[in-house]
């Protein structure tokens, strides 16, 4: 049962992988032309068998009296910038201890304070 399942997505998904527009040429019929370029995002149809197929990235191919008459194949993916290797920030420095009061620095150097002279 898997295999027919997966025998099965793959037979109706080929239209949609295989996008080969190097093989579209003028006059073709629209299946031919869905063959070669792929599922459109939008398809404009009009009298006559006018109508024009867009795809993602600017891509398009115009029908005229049913057949391909002109086209346009998508732009290619812009390249992504490779991603810089970022090291984390460095740690921010340790804010200094507030002064101690002058008494408690007598204290811990075990040096007596003198008092104030009386006059």
């Amino acid at each position: 049962m898997q295999r027919f399942a997966l025998l099965t997505f793959l037979l109706l998904a080929a239209p949609w992988a295989r996008a080969d527009w190097c093989e579209l040429r003028a006059g073709m019929d629209r299946d031919s032309a869905w063959r070669c370029a792929g599922v459109p995002l939008l398809q404009n149809e009009a009298r006559g068998g006018n109508a024009m197929w867009t795809y993602d990235r600017c891509g398009y191919i115009i029908f005229e009296r049913g057949r391909v008459a002109y086209w346009d194949a998508p732009k290619p993916e812009p390249k992504k910038p490779a991603l810089a290797k970022t090291t984390p920030p460095a740690p921010a420095p340790a804010r200094p201890a507030a002064p101690a009061p002058a008494s408690r620095i007598a204290a811990e150097q075990h040096t007596p304070v003198a008092a104030p002279a009386k006059s």
